[in-house]
């Protein structure tokens, strides 16, 4: 899944999962060769969802970027280090707002909704990597 494939199924859910979790961890994880643990047709071996493995084949459990704040926050502070956040819960709306804004005033702040405020955040994250540029793994 590319950035924009993954902003656009964050933007779409209704809950964090931990599918979602292992996509953003291989998608930030800077290997091109990094992928989900999806369960095979017909194996009697079912992955439990969240898992991620690099192209080295080493196997690693996604922190629960969508569901937690603790875990998305750590994430923005490690992607976009001295970036600040602010995220708002919309009764009227039912969702959450979330911004991302960088230390320079020559960043545009990066705005994202979603149902839970992880999920606004990660989706604010990911809108401020693409406009970076920094390609679908990093």
């Amino acid at each position: 899944m590319n950035k924009g494939e993954l902003i656009s199924s964050l933007e779409k859910a209704t809950e964090g999962s931990r599918e979602l979790d292992a996509e953003i961890a291989v998608l930030l994880s800077g290997d091109p060769e990094a992928w989900v643990v999806n369960p095979a047709p017909h194996s009697i071996f079912s992955p439990v969802p969240g898992w991620w493995r690099t192209g080295d084949d080493v196997s690693h459990e996604a922190p629960a970027y969508t569901t937690s704040i603790d875990a998305i926050v750590a994430l923005i502070e490690r992607k976009l280090p001295g970036w600040g956040f602010d995220v708002t819960y919309r009764a009227a709306w039912g969702n959450s707002t979330a911004c991302v804004i960088g230390p320079e005033r020559s960043s545009p702040p990066h705005s994202a909704a979603g149902k839970t405020h992880a999920l606004a955040l990660a989706t604010a994250l990911l809108r401020a990597l693409q406009h970076q540029g920094g390609g679908n793994h990093g």
